[in-house]
This record gives structure tokens, C-alpha cells and sequence, in this order.
């Protein structure tokens, strides 16, 4: 592995890491404002990761981080980027994807994750995700989109974790309890 890749991946889950992701949704950001494509970001915690390290050890933490990678990455397209955004967070961005299509992906991943399970050396070891999902709008630059994605995943973790929120869902609900 050369240096420069080696400065954007992730050394646990071998995945890029939050400097590629900067870069890459700086670039997707500015592709889909010129060119009107569709582009989608997701944001997810492993849930309540603190206890899974506390209880079972760092080794066991690693473990569900490389799981979790390995579950997005077979639920990926080739044209999509998964990026370890640092601790336990992930980001996906996706190309060519409107928000329907991102919200069922950020489903579909949930479940898996919910679904999986591993033993560690003393116990079987389950955990969940959290996932916020956001569609570019023409008027968002990298860091609104990141913002509402990131808002989607706290709204997630608010309404008791192992959820997914879309953005423009969260938006209109937000709209219609003011309304009301």
C-alpha cells in the first residue's frame, strides 16, 4: 500500500477514511450541482458501541467495526463509497441515487446489522445501527447535506436507536408540527 492510500484508509476496517470522505463529497457535492445528477449520503452509528468495548473489549469493538464494514460493503454498488468516518461512525455516499432508493439501502443495512450476530470468548455478541440518510439538494453544499444527514441519525437515535430517519421524512414532520 502506498503512502497516499495508505493516509485515506481506515486501519481497522480497512475502509476509506474521514480525509476521503471530505474529498470525495466535496467532489460528488460539486458533480451534482453542475450536472443535476441525484446523490445521497448516509450516516450511521454503531449503537451504543461504548458498552460493546466496555463489556466485552476493544478486540470484540474492532470485531463489530470490520462486521459492519464488511455488511455495508456487500450491500454497496462498485459506484458507491463507504468511508469510516471515525470512532464508530460510517458514511456512504452515493451516486446516481435518489432518496427512496437511499432509504431502502439504509433499511436493508439496518437489518442485516440487526441480524448479525458473533461470539466473542465468552458470550454471543449482537448490536444495531442507527442511520440517518439525506438527499442533495440543489442549494446544499457538502457541509448542509452532511448536517442533515447527521440531524436524520441523531432524530434516529432520539426515537430509541436501530432506526432509520430520512431527512426530507424528519423535514416534513418537523414542517407539520409547526403547522399544528
Amino acid at each position: 500500500m502506498d503512502a497516499v492510500q495508505n493516509s485515506q484508509t481506515d486501519p481497522v476496517t480497512d475502509t476509506l477514511n474521514r480525509a476521503a470522505f471530505s474529498a470525495t463529497l466535496q467532489q460528488e457535492v460539486s458533480l451534482a450541482q453542475r450536472g443535476g445528477s441525484p446523490l445521497s449520503l448516509i450516516v450511521l452509528d454503531i449503537d451504543n458501541f461504548k458498552l460493546i468495548n466496555d463489556s466485552h473489549g476493544h478486540a470484540v469493538g474492532d470485531k463489530a467495526l470490520k462486521a459492519a464494514s464488511k455488511i455495508i460493503l456487500e450491500s454497496i454498488r462498485q459506484s458507491d463509497s463507504l468511508f469510516r468516518y471515525g470512532g464508530d461512525e460510517f458514511t456512504i455516499v452515493l451516486r446516481q441515487t435518489a432518496s427512496r432508493g437511499a432509504c431502502q439501502l439504509a433499511e436493508r443495512i439496518r437489518s442485516s446489522i440487526e441480524n448479525l450476530s458473533y461470539f466473542d470468548a465468552r458470550r454471543k455478541v449482537n448490536f444495531s445501527v442507527s442511520l440517518g440518510v439525506a438527499n442533495f439538494r440543489p442549494q446544499d453544499s457538502e457541509e448542509i447535506l452532511f448536517q442533515r444527514a447527521d440531524t436524520a441519525l441523531m432524530h434516529a437515535k432520539k426515537m430509541g436507536r436501530n432506526q432509520v430517519v430520512c431527512a426530507e421524512d424528519f423535514a416534513s414532520d418537523s414542517k407539520q408540527e409547526e403547522e399544528d
